[in-house]
C-alpha cells in the first residue's frame, strides 16, 4: 500500500477519482460555465460575421443596381443628344423663330423634324430630372430644364453652345456614375463612339467671335437677320 496515497474526503473528490480511473474527462461546474460562455461567444461571433457578409452583399448589389440605373438614364440622354445633333446637321434649327412657332401647334401640324426634336428633348429632360428627383416631374421643373439645356427661339450661337455643353456635362456626369463596365454593357458600338466624342470634346466654337461665320461643334453658321443660319 502506498502510504502517500490519501483517500478522498468528500463525495466530489470520490467522483473525481472514479472518473479519473475510468479515463473520463472531469469538468467542474466553474469550467462548465466558462465552456458555455465560450460557446455563446462563438455563436455570437458567427452570427455577427453572417450579418456582416449579408450587408456587404446587399451593399454590393445595391451599388451595382444604382450603376445600371445611372447607365440607363445616361444612355437615354445620349440617344437624345445624338438625335438632336443629327437634326442640326440636316439643317434643322430649333432656335429659329419660325421653326419655334411650331411649338404652339398641335402635333399633326408640326413637321417631322420638329416632332423628332420635341421627342428627343422630352427624353433628355425626363432622364435627367427623374435621376435627380426620383419622382414625378412638375411642369415648372420641366420648363426650367428646357431653359437650361435646350435651344429655344432667339438663342444666339453663344447660348446654343453653352446649352450644348450643359447637356454634354450632364451626360458625362450620368455615365461616369455608371462606371466603365456598365457603360460597356449598355452602350452600343455607335453610341459608345458618340459618347467618346462628347467625353473628349475640346473644340472652341468661338475662336473668332466677331466673324459673320462661326463654327459650332463642327457645323458652320452664318449670321443673318434675326439670328444665325446653319450653312453646312
Amino acid at each position: 500500500v502506498n502510504s502517500d496515497f490519501e483517500l478522498p474526503d468528500t463525495v466530489g473528490q470520490w467522483e473525481t477519482l472514479r472518473n479519473t480511473i475510468a479515463g473520463r474527462t472531469v469538468v467542474t461546474p466553474a469550467q462548465q460555465e466558462s465552456l458555455n460562455l465560450s460557446k455563446e461567444s462563438l455563436a455570437l461571433r458567427k452570427e455577427e460575421a453572417k450579418k456582416s457578409e449579408e450587408e456587404r452583399i446587399k451593399n454590393r448589389e445595391g451599388g451595382t443596381s444604382q450603376k445600371f440605373l445611372s447607365g440607363g438614364f445616361g444612355a437615354r440622354m445620349l440617344e437624345a443628344e445624338k438625335n438632336m445633333k443629327e437634326l442640326t446637321s440636316q439643317g434643322f434649327n430649333r432656335a429659329d423663330l419660325k421653326t419655334s412657332a411650331q411649338s404652339a401647334l398641335p402635333n399633326p401640324l408640326r413637321t417631322p423634324e420638329f416632332q423628332r426634336q420635341d421627342q428627343a428633348e422630352r427624353n433628355f429632360i425626363n432622364a435627367t430630372l427623374r435621376r435627380e428627383s426620383g419622382a414625378a416631374i412638375s411642369q415648372s421643373e420641366f420648363d426650367n430644364a428646357q431653359t437650361q439645356y435646350l435651344p429655344r427661339a432667339g438663342d444666339t450661337p453663344e447660348v446654343l453652345k453653352q446649352k450644348q455643353e450643359n447637356r454634354h456635362q450632364a451626360i458625362r456626369s450620368m455615365l461616369s456614375e455608371a462606371g466603365p463596365e456598365v457603360r460597356k454593357q449598355i452602350l452600343k458600338k455607335d453610341m459608345g463612339t458618340f459618347y467618346d466624342q462628347i467625353l473628349h470634346e475640346t473644340e472652341d466654337a468661338f475662336a473668332n467671335p466677331s466673324s459673320e461665320v462661326r463654327m459650332i461643334n463642327g457645323s458652320k453658321y452664318q449670321k443673318v437677320q434675326g439670328g444665325w443660319k446653319l450653312v453646312e
